[in-house]
């Protein structure tokens, strides 16, 4: 995964906004995006000088900082793309604009930190540093700064328009310690992209008695996937032991890990003390593709028939619809007989 263009500061600041444009334009049609709008163009060569413009001052103002700025950096498997990216040293910001904007909008909040998050959980050169979201409405009043440090990876959202964005950056990075090593260019734009395992690595390595945690790729899913998994089975005591019932619900980006959770929680042994749950999805595909996938396992590890590798498998995810006909309908049933 690369971004559309990737460049030094100083390389940056003196390059033809006219040439970075092209360069932009015909990196959208080679991805395959062929519907180019007028807009977009717009607010690109809007985004090139105003970030021009920022880092023009922020080099003035600051003597000695170096750092690097990427243009139109995607998030694979969700089709999005990141406005721009300045690797600074000791942080990662990540700006979206809304050029013309006069209000700073949840919904662009919201997907300003999803950008963020996918950064910090799957991106591999991004794993343990600091990283800021910045949200830059162009036409928006004034907004002060958040007030003290997280000690989250990823930061509270900072705000601001085309006026105070350098002052902003320059704040943001003010923040950061400056100890950390520089963060090369190449190696972060051309960095691997590492997902939690697929649903039916999982599910194989579940089935075949094995902990999920062992294939969990070296990024932040094994720590996440733990304390999720953990803190239901937790509330799963807390339901037992009171005699009551509880609904869980798990959130997160795409790709975060919310069916391998799931899974790890109904199935793990390890987690439980007797008797194990189902796995019930109302995605009938998902549902169909884990059961051959398991039966084929359950049957190269087994030497069993298909037939009979199927039906043990049945047990390990089943749709929710059935599951729910299936239990009205004996519910029916018990309470005419009573």
């Amino acid at each position: 995964m690369s971004s559309f263009y990737a460049a030094s500061a100083t390389e940056f600041i003196q390059d033809d906004p006219q040439r970075i444009l092209g360069l932009l334009t015909a990196k959208a049609a080679a991805a395959h995006f062929t519907q180019q709008r007028r807009e977009q163009t717009s607010a690109w060569l809007r985004q090139v000088q105003i970030l021009q413009a920022t880092l023009t001052e922020i080099l003035q103002q600051s003597r000695g900082w170096e750092g690097n700025i990427l243009l139109e950096y995607p998030i694979p498997r969700r089709g999005k793309r990141i406005d721009a990216v300045i690797l600074a040293t000791g942080c990662i910001l990540v700006l979206e604009f809304k050029c013309g904007f006069k209000l700073f909008e949840r919904g662009a909040i919201i997907q300003l930190e999803d950008y963020c998050l996918d950064l910090r959980d799957f991106h591999r050169e991004s794993r343990s540093m600091p990283i800021t979201p910045i949200l830059i409405a162009t036409d928006a009043p004034d907004t002060p700064a958040p007030q003290g440090f997280t000690s989250d990876q990823v930061q509270s959202v900072w705000t601001a328009n085309e006026r105070n964005l350098a002052a902003k950056i320059l704040a943001a990075i003010s923040k950061h310690s400056n100890n950390c090593p520089p963060i090369e260019l190449a190696r972060w734009d051309n960095s691997q992209y590492e997902p939690t395992p697929t649903i039916i690595e999982a599910a194989q390595a579940l089935y075949a008695g094995n902990n999920v945690q062992k294939i969990s790729r070296c990024e932040a899913g094994i720590e996440n996937l733990t304390k999720t998994s953990q803190a239901v089975v937790d509330l799963i005591a807390v339901a037992r032991s009171q005699s009551r019932k509880l609904i869980c619900f798990v959130t997160g980006v795409p790709g975060a890990g919310k069916t391998l959770a799931g899974l790890n929680i109904v199935h793990n042994n390890s987690l439980h003390e007797g008797e194990l749950g189902v796995f019930l999805s109302g995605n009938g595909p998902l549902v169909r593709v884990l059961t051959e996938a398991l039966a084929r396992d359950h049957q190269a590890r087994t030497q069993s028939a298909a037939k009979a590798s199927r039906r043990e498998v049945s047990a390990f995810i089943q749709n929710v619809h059935r599951f729910v006909e299936t239990t009205s309908n004996t519910a029916r049933r018990s309470l005419l007989t009573v």
